[in-house]
């Protein structure tokens, strides 16, 4: 398994993130972490087991801790879909 795809909610998730980098932190440590969440993707793809899941939310949703951001995924035909990028603090799932 080696593939993922983002929610259209994890994809606006990642352009609000690098907004705020940019405007808080300037543009290259906004680059910076956006590089950085793009390679837990591809970690994820690659072992989306090794990541725990939320029984909380029905046992299908699996969270990988990314900087100060959580990754929430589920695993389904073969692939990781990532579903939302949040702030560790908030907590908002569909």
């Amino acid at each position: 398994m080696a593939s993922y795809r983002l929610t259209r909610l994890a994809d606006q998730d990642l352009e609000n993130i690098l907004r705020f980098g940019v405007e808080q932190f300037g543009l290259q440590p906004a680059l910076t972490y956006y590089d950085h969440l793009q390679r837990r993707f591809e970690e994820i793809a690659q072992s989306p087991l090794q990541y725990p899941s939320l029984s909380v939310l029905s046992g299908e949703y699996r969270r990988s801790v990314c900087g100060a951001h959580a990754i929430y995924f589920i695993i389904e035909n073969h692939s990781v879909l990532i579903v939302r990028v949040i702030h560790q603090q908030q907590f908002e799932l569909p």
